[in-house]
């Protein structure tokens, strides 16, 4: 097996190719055993390659090249995308925007912890992982440091940062103190892939959504006590960003069933029918720290 290699391509003469972070690289392969045999070194430098990209779904890393039998390359240079530079910012309700960090980064889901000294946020780039930004001393602090993370959430009391987490295969839910003070600690186990949404205002339960490959994203709750996940809303349509409202009694959420991504409350526990709250479009909902209002991106 080859680490950090993609679009691999046998080209004959005993060879195998494939890229390495934008460079094509060849190895020595056999094909009746059908494994490398020599160490393999770079051929081509800045291939583009589908990797970094905005969109997750197009991060295939497919390569932009092409072999023909005799041997001659032909490719379309331009490497990885480099990371989105981005701005962290305050935004009022007129939609008057404030920067917040003096620095640019790929920065994805902010979240503010509840003593509004700090913001949880991942790096949506060639780096994946959980940052800590103090608002008070203007710093931020990396929290993950390998493998890949995304959507960081704080637990009610704010001690520590749940996210989703994995350094090989499907992404899981794991926590850590937002000061790193110890290691992250697993709290699921899964073949699926996982993201956390928001947590019950006791702090004993935490929404996820957690995709299936046959019926697509579901929303799940994760007991913490038991660290069991019980179903909570599952259909053949895409359920996405579960948040618990202040009060604990609404759980609002994004989903297609109507054909295309739009965001709905519905009660918690149950029993009870759903509301509708966006009509043109809508996901990632958000409540105000009060309850009375509902956020969410179209």
């Amino acid at each position: 097996m080859l680490e950090d290699a993609a679009d691999a391509l046998y080209v004959g003469a005993g060879h195998m190719v494939f890229l390495r972070s934008a460079r094509l690289m060849a190895a020595p392969f056999d094909l009746e055993k059908l494994e490398v045999t020599g160490q393999p070194v770079p051929v081509v430098e800045g291939i583009m390659q589908a990797l970094n990209v905005g969109n997750a779904a197009y991060n295939t890393a497919a390569g932009q090249f092409s072999i023909s039998a005799s041997g001659s390359i032909t490719y379309a240079p331009g490497g990885i995308l480099p990371d989105s530079e981005d701005s962290l910012v305050w935004v009022d309700h007129k939609g008057k925007a404030e920067p917040i960090a003096s620095f640019k980064a790929p920065f994805f889901a902010p979240r503010l912890s509840p003593d509004f000294q700090s913001i949880a946020y991942y790096t949506a780039g060639k780096e994946r992982q959980i940052w800590i930004y103090n608002l008070y001393r203007g710093t931020a602090t990396k929290l993950t440091s390998e493998g890949r993370a995304s959507r960081a959430t704080w637990t009610p009391e704010g001690r520590r940062v749940a996210f989703a987490w994995s350094k090989a295969g499907p992404e899981n839910i794991y926590w850590q103190p937002a000061d790193g003070s110890s290691p992250m600690e697993r709290l699921t186990q899964s073949e699926y892939q996982q993201r956390p949404g928001s947590w019950s205002p006791d702090g004993k339960t935490l929404a996820i959504a957690q995709q299936h490959p046959d019926i697509g994203w579901d929303i799940g709750l994760l007991q913490i006590p038991d660290r069991k996940v019980t179903p909570f809303l599952n259909s053949r349509f895409n359920e996405v960003y579960p948040e618990f409202s202040p009060d604990g009694r609404w759980i609002a959420c994004g989903s297609n069933e109507s054909g295309r991504q739009e965001v709905y409350v519905r009660p918690f526990p149950g029993p009870g029918g759903k509301s509708q709250i966006s009509n043109e479009g809508g996901a990632e909902p958000l409540w105000s720290r009060n309850g009375k209002q509902l956020f969410y991106r179209r």
